[in-house]
């Protein structure tokens, strides 16, 4: 009988250190205590120096305990593992023999342009650099946040891939606003200043405007956010900004 515990203890004692090895702590410490206390040589000292573990049903008690604790803490085998790792489905590849040209990937799906309007009928502005200027007509923008501001920079590379580089934009998102730059000194007409009313509504709804390819302006590409606006407007103030911003050209 003390032949097979210790038989027993030995295999539980490197089975412990085993699972150490697989970072599996407290399963591998259980099971070290459980084969060093079944070691009859471990089990008899246990018995002269501590009261309890002369009780029978405390020793194996204790037994099952760390059993429980070992077997329910041990890591899955590599068997299990690997035998889910089969049962998962696979992807398998066909390819036909001869074939030289492969078929391009799915293409990321691109985000749909807010919708806009660029203002044909308005007749554009060449403005000292000889850029030409598009006045471009947009939905109400939401001034819960600045994501309009990167769906304006969309519409601008969009743009300067159609019409060119060297080019003014200027962004409304309401028509009266618009028609009241055109026609204003900022526009074709140098002698109508704006009053306070249209100032305002210039404020408000003029959105952005970009420059791009001109060198004597703050960037060589320069975005200005709510241009017609100050810092300590209200409604648009927080937005306001000047930035460089390089369109990419498709």
């Amino acid at each position: 009988m003390k032949v097979a515990k210790y038989i027993l203890g030995i295999l539980l004692i490197i089975t412990g250190l085993g699972v150490i090895t697989q970072k599996s702590i407290i399963a591998g410490i259980a099971f070290v205590i459980l084969g060093v206390v079944l070691l009859p040589t471990v089990s008899d000292k246990l018995k002269e120096n501590v009261s309890f573990w002369q009780n029978k049903i405390v020793r194996y008690v204790s037994y099952i305990v760390l059993f429980t604790i070992a077997g329910a803490t041990v890591p899955k085998s590599a068997e299990t593992s690997s035998s889910k790792e089969e049962n998962k489905p696979k992807i398998v590849i066909k390819t036909e023999e001869n074939t030289t040209e492969q078929e391009p990937a799915t293409a990321q799906k691109e985000e749909p342009l807010i919708k806009y309007e660029i203002q044909e009928d308005l007749t554009t502005v060449i403005h000292y650099d000889k850029a030409p200027s598009y006045f471009v007509l947009i939905d109400k923008v939401n001034l819960k946040n600045d994501s309009f501001v990167t769906e304006i920079e969309r519409v601008i590379n969009k743009i300067v891939s159609e019409k060119g580089g060297k080019i003014t934009i200027d962004f409304f998102d309401n028509k009266k606003a618009l028609e009241l730059y055109y026609n204003s000194n900022y526009g074709i007409n140098i002698g109508e200043l704006l009053n306070k009313s249209e100032n305002n509504l210039l404020a408000q709804h003029s959105i952005a405007s970009f420059s791009g390819e001109n060198s004597a302006d703050m960037h060589y590409n320069t975005l200005y956010i709510f241009p017609a606006a100050s810092k300590d407007n209200p409604n648009v103030g927080k937005y306001v900004k000047t930035k460089e911003f390089n369109p990419n050209v498709k």
